[in-house]
């Protein structure tokens, strides 16, 4: 196979791995992980955005009711 031939990625290197189940494998999971990856950063970007949209609002609370009882 020259080097033209070769599979540009994890998932059309599936195609070309046939009786090696245990490369089959490898490949299925590296052609999994990014997407995990990227999943695992949106959720974590979410919980950051609502974390601090629900601070906010404890705050804007707490001074609210701060200067409200203040004589």
């Amino acid at each position: 196979m020259s080097v033209n031939d070769r599979p540009k990625s994890a998932v059309s290197a599936l195609d070309h791995c046939g009786q090696f189940l245990s490369m089959k494998l490898l490949l299925q999971l590296l052609a999994t992980l990014p997407i995990t990856t990227a999943e695992a950063e949106q959720v974590f970007s979410k919980m950051e955005k609502t974390a601090t949209a629900i601070l906010a609002a404890i705050e804007e609370n707490r001074s609210t009711t701060t200067s409200s009882s203040t004589p």
